[in-house]
């Protein structure tokens, strides 16, 4: 196997699929995003369960009932991170909690590959949850990616659970720099981003909130605000579980994104608040394919579409 290419098919039973379909049917509905959420990937498990046919890829995935373009592209995943845990041991990076919101996540390497999940905590420990992998160029790239993304967590008021706290040091002292080292591993469609920057977390092929893009989108969120309470204040709202979709289905910027960035380039130069008429000028550029208009000579609301 060659660490260094792209994710391999694997061969793995339909039953082993249908088992992580009923795990993140299970994550979304504890998590609570949505009811559609949760019952893609209950439709998906009951389909793939009575499929006549062992599905070894992302393109046999592809002809499951009730399976579309995001949600093949990530068993494609998972079968493909199977397949390479059998070849390259797993190495577990960080393990981490949240008491107060209740929530868990966790990090680990395989050769070139970094694995994230998450979900909520119970009585008796961690509930199922969500996945998403970053596949990167190299080892020591994905070890470093794994190492930056939980500071990110540490950052949130995250803690390490038992025995995670050795783990993590030696990784930091181990990773090189992690700056400009992602790579993206073929995201499903979305997170990605994934969810992206990244694999797609089960989570946003039903529409709920990808753990990695949310933390993307939240920044601009919270600039939007023309907040000036400094990073304290940004790193507060990443916490909120609904963010901004920036990019319509046809990939471009559209209307509400426009103005959200246009608010931000003005607070981050320190300008005074900004007429409707002149935020919809600065944020015309950002979508030329929607026509954005006032009314009542710059008093009244903006109105675009997008």
């Amino acid at each position: 196997l060659n660490r260094a290419t792209k994710f391999m098919p694997a061969s793995i039973s339909n039953k082993a699929l249908v088992a992580k379909l009923r795990q993140w049917h299970s994550a979304a509905a504890d998590a609570d995003h949505s009811s559609q959420q949760a019952q893609t990937f209950r439709r998906a498990a009951a389909s793939l369960s009575a499929h006549p046919s062992e599905v070894t890829s992302r393109e046999e995935a592809l002809k499951v009932k009730f399976v579309g373009e995001k949600l093949s592209s990530l068993l494609g995943q998972w079968m493909s991170f199977e397949q390479l845990r059998r070849e390259v041991p797993l190495r577990p990076v960080a393990a981490l909690q949240h008491d107060e919101e209740g929530k868990w996540w966790a990090v680990a390497v395989c050769g070139v590959v970094a694995w994230r999940s998450w979900g909520k905590r119970g009585g008796t420990g961690n509930r199922q949850g969500f996945d998403s992998w970053e596949q990167c160029a190299t080892e020591a790239q994905a070890l470093s990616f794994a190492v930056a993304k939980s500071k990110r967590q540490l950052a949130k008021e995250y803690a390490h659970a038992p025995g995670s706290a050795e783990s993590y040091e030696a990784a930091s002292a181990e990773a090189p720099p992690a700056r400009g080292q992602r790579q993206t591993a073929g995201r499903g469609g979305a997170e990605q981003p994934p969810a992206a920057t990244g694999a797609a977390p089960a989570a946003a092929d039903a529409g709920g909130t990808s753990e990695g893009a949310a933390e993307g989108a939240a920044e601009v969120a919270a600039g939007a605000a023309g907040s000036a309470a400094g990073p304290a204040a940004a790193v507060v709202r990443a916490k909120r579980s609904w963010v901004p979709k920036l990019l319509d289905s046809h990939g471009e910027v559209g209307a509400p994104a426009a103005v959200l960035i246009a608010l931000r380039r003005a607070a981050a130069d320190g300008e005074a608040p900004l007429s409707t008429a002149e935020l919809a000028r600065r944020a015309q550029p950002l979508c030329p394919t929607v026509a954005l208009e006032t009314r009542g000579g710059g008093k009244g609301g903006g109105r675009g579409g997008g």
